[in-house]
């Protein structure tokens, strides 16, 4: 409405009607993507009435921008865009939009492990070299054999495998979300390993018959054995046989391979016992020749607690006497001079760890010249 007032007091009107539309507002929805991926634009344009005629997009970069109702675009740097649209109305109206895109970087994926080739079984560590420069971050992992999910670990100890050429494809995510992935085809080797077994005869022995009998029980495809007894001894034969000289608790222990290197082992107790033997010569011959030159029981099996070994003449005078299982009789007599050939007596009186009770002996011996 005009009202216009002359200097007289006059005074006149005018009236006209006036049309005030509505500006398009506008919501551009987006994600943040990482490099590599499309970034989609989708507006929500709130419009009480009418409708868009014309858009106008601007993503950022130097390029021919859509002027279409959506928008997508495949960045090739990472880094901050800002992102509008102009939306023109049927009744002239433009309205206007803006989202901020974070275009976000991948990390370089690379991996080892410790050796291309292992035994089934055995420890195999995996190591992740990826990178990221900063402030960006790697935080997830994902280790895959043939697809097979075996580790999120970063730096992955695995002992499970089973034989077989495997692929190997590591998977990584960064603090923004990003994942980028690397596989190696072939990229290691597990080979079969062997099974090792064998059997005992008896697992207690004692010194009277301390021979042990070994068994193989190892798998067929088993190439070299190795056998440690325990008491220093070795054998590299399947199935075979060890005596064993002192008494004593020990572990044998079977080594075995295959034509891959790979190896097993196993193992068994076996308790020898110290049952005392003892062996006492009927004659000898003291004759200075460095054979059978002297006289004493011969003990083994068990140690010695208590000792008394006498010799007598055929007139029951002693000779010879000792505590010592390492002292002889070498046939001298009073004076020390040697005795007549001829039949001697002796007793023995001994006590030893598996046999509390003194145990006596008696006998003879011939003395010859």
């Amino acid at each position: 409405v005009l009202v216009v007032k002359s200097e007289k007091g006059c005074t006149d009107t005018l009236s006209q009607y006036v049309s005030v539309y509505p500006t398009p507002q506008i919501q551009i929805l987006t994600n943040d993507i990482c490099l590599g991926d499309v970034a989609y634009f989708n507006p929500i344009i709130d419009l009480p009435y009418g409708g868009i005629e014309e858009y106008s997009w601007s993503l950022g970069i130097d390029w021919i921008e859509p002027q279409t109702h959506v928008a997508e675009h495949l960045y090739d740097s990472i880094g901050t865009y800002i992102i509008t649209l102009d939306a023109l109305s049927n009744l002239g109206c433009t309205g206007h939009g803006e989202v901020v895109l974070h275009v976000n970087p991948n990390a370089l994926v690379d991996f080892a492990v410790d050796e291309p080739v292992h035994c089934a079984g055995d420890d195999m560590y995996l190591f992740d070299l990826s990178s990221i420069d900063s402030p960006y971050s790697i935080t997830g992992w994902n280790w895959y054999f043939d697809e097979t999910l075996v580790s999120q670990e970063q730096n992955p100890h695995l002992n499970y495998l089973a034989p077989g050429t495997y692929d190997l494809r590591l998977e990584v995510t960064t603090n923004t979300g990003c994942v980028t992935d690397s596989m190696t085809q072939h990229y290691f080797v597990v080979n079969p390993k062997p099974v090792a077994g064998f059997a005992l005869n008896r697992d207690e022995v004692d010194m009277s018959a301390s021979t042990v009998f070994v068994e193989n029980m190892a798998s067929e495809d088993v190439t070299q054995w190795y056998y440690h007894f325990g008491d220093g001894a070795m054998e590299q034969f399947a199935s075979g046989q060890h005596q064993y000289d002192t008494w004593d608790e020990y572990n044998i222990i079977q080594i075995v391979s295959n034509t891959f290197g790979c190896i097993d082992t196993a193992m068994q107790h076996i308790t020898v016992s110290p049952l005392l033997i003892i062996n006492i010569p009927n004659a000898f011959t003291p004759d200075g020749n460095g054979h059978n030159d002297c006289f004493h029981p011969v003990i083994f099996g068990s140690n010695v607690l208590d000792y008394e070994f006498s010799v007598y003449d055929r007139w029951g005078k002693q000779v010879f006497s000792t505590n010592s299982t390492e002292t002889c009789w070498d046939g001298s007599i009073s004076g020390g001079e040697l005795g007549q050939n001829g039949v001697y007596n002796w007793m023995l009186k001994i006590r030893s760890e598996d046999e509390p009770l003194m145990r006596v002996m008696d006998g003879f011996v011939m003395m010859i010249r």
